[in-house]
């Protein structure tokens, strides 16, 4: 069970009701090949999951693949980005949100 949660600029957990965190697998290396055969890996299972006072539990999630060099990308509707001094902050910094 992975639990996450999303982080404002000034450090607090946003407490958002209806936000969803999102998840894709793709490979890290996108030549990797077994056997001269490209696999991309597979999400066997559901990549969107509810938040629940703040907190996002991912308790089922499934990856299916023949390559182990695999980068799974995690991101949130949670923070709006539509403000501009939201966008600013996000754009500057090695945040994951978008």
């Amino acid at each position: 069970m992975l639990y996450m949660t999303n982080i404002d600029k000034y450090g607090s957990i946003v407490y958002n009701s209806q936000s969803k965190l999102y998840i894709t697998a793709s490979l890290a290396n996108p030549l990797a090949t077994k056997d001269g055969v490209f696999y991309p890996p597979t999400v066997e299972s559901t990549t969107t999951f509810e938040i629940t006072n703040g907190i996002f539990i991912v308790d089922t999630f499934v990856l299916s693949s023949v390559i182990r060099d695999v980068k799974l990308s995690f991101w949130s509707d949670a923070i709006d980005t539509s403000i501009p001094d939201n966008k600013n902050f996000y754009s500057t910094t090695d945040s994951a949100t978008s």
